[in-house]
């Protein structure tokens, strides 16, 4: 079965139904990505782009619970000196990837309508699309890894920070290119 397919069945099986029992949470943000192996931080120079995604919380009632999530980002494939160049939504050498995240996620502050998160997760990174120069076989189809959270909500606001650990390289053709990402995002709770 095509990696495509299991990322629609994960989120269709695994996330839709549970807005029954939980609440959702839409979210876009932005993202840089980076192989930690220029010397240079993630911030200062790093390829960027943007993401568009829903999470869910299951028995996020419980001060402990799972939080499947599913994203589509879109991805510069060259690193960006920051700020002076840096272009989130103008990705013309890139790729499109869609993540599936599944985790838990629990609440070290609650608050009234405060609440102030913290969570871990596996990730499955499947590389959609590309665009530009970019060809598919200069990029692994699929990246596992391994995603740390932390964010706050404050009513039905959500804003998180994510940093996510590639387990296998991204570039077939090169073997230290474990990626590295770290994305900003904010969403509406539902």
């Amino acid at each position: 079965m095509r990696p495509f397919y299991v990322f629609l069945t994960f989120v269709a099986f695994g996330c839709v139904p549970a807005f029954a029992q939980s609440g959702g949470v839409l979210k876009a943000g932005v993202l840089w990505k980076d192989f930690e192996r220029d010397g240079k931080s993630i911030l200062s120079q790093s390829a960027v782009g943007f993401t568009v995604g829903i999470e869910v919380r299951l028995a996020a009632e419980e001060r402990t619970y799972f939080k499947p999530a599913a994203y589509a980002s879109r991805i510069q494939a060259v690193s960006q000196s920051h700020f002076a160049e840096t272009q989130f939504l103008k990705v013309t050498d890139g790729y499109d990837v869609l993540t599936a995240v599944m985790g838990l996620e629990t609440r070290l502050i609650d608050a009234g309508p405060f609440h102030w998160r913290a969570g871990i997760g596996g990730v499955i990174d499947y590389i959609a699309n590309v665009r530009g120069a970019v060809a598919f076989e200069d990029l692994t189809e699929i990246v596992f890894g391994v995603q740390l959270s932390s964010g706050f909500d404050l009513g039905i606001f959500a804003v998180d920070i994510n940093v996510q650990r590639g387990f296998n390289d991204l570039l077939p053709n090169d073997s230290d290119s474990h990626p590295v990402l770290v994305s900003l995002t904010a969403g509406l709770f539902f």
